[in-house]
């Protein structure tokens, strides 16, 4: 959707509040004025004092779009992918260092959350994966193989949703241990 910027504040909360309204475009003479609020509500994708400019992004999100449409499944799960994770659980159960819990709720919550979120979480994954990758442990990485598959996959998303914002400063993200 495509507001004015002279009207955001009357409707800003109305269209937060709508989930079927993904992305907010502020059309307006003063894009310094309108930034700072528009900066604050995730829906905005940005600001703009030329409509070309928002139909250019309006082409690169629709394209995004069309590639996300592509990859949706209404099948059930993969079974190789339910192995995977029954295999990796098993694993790690031999593994004196990992806790119970926390291989249940890998098997148990492992769709519920991004492979980002399981890397940086407080749990075994990173220290794992981490240790394994260094020590070139091949048993380990293909049982993990499904993971780093859904990591590659995740941070690639994020980048281009970075990349789509055209966003041009470096972020800098640091893993604590």
């Amino acid at each position: 959707m495509i507001v004015s910027g002279s009207v955001e504040r009357k409707i800003i909360p109305d269209i937060e509040a709508t989930p079927q309204l993904d992305s907010l475009y502020v059309f307006c003479g003063d894009q310094f004025y309108h930034e700072p609020w528009a900066n604050k509500i995730s829906k905005i994708k940005g600001v703009y004092t030329k409509i070309e400019r928002i139909c250019e992004e309006l082409k690169i999100e629709r394209k995004q779009y069309d590639r996300a449409m592509i990859s949706i499944s209404y099948k059930p799960i993969n079974p190789s992918f339910i192995k995977s994770i029954k295999e990796l659980a098993a694993y790690c159960r031999e593994q004196d260092d990992i806790p119970e819990d926390q291989i249940r709720s890998l098997k148990g919550e492992y769709c519920d959350r991004t492979p980002i979120w399981w890397y940086t979480a407080e749990t075994f994954i990173y220290s794992m994966l981490n240790r394994r990758l260094r020590l070139m442990d091949i048993n380990i990485m293909l049982q993990i193989g499904f993971f780093i598959r859904h990591l590659h996959q995740d941070i690639q998303n994020l980048y281009d949703k970075q990349r789509l914002k055209n966003m041009t400063s470096t972020i800098t993200l640091f893993r604590g241990q």
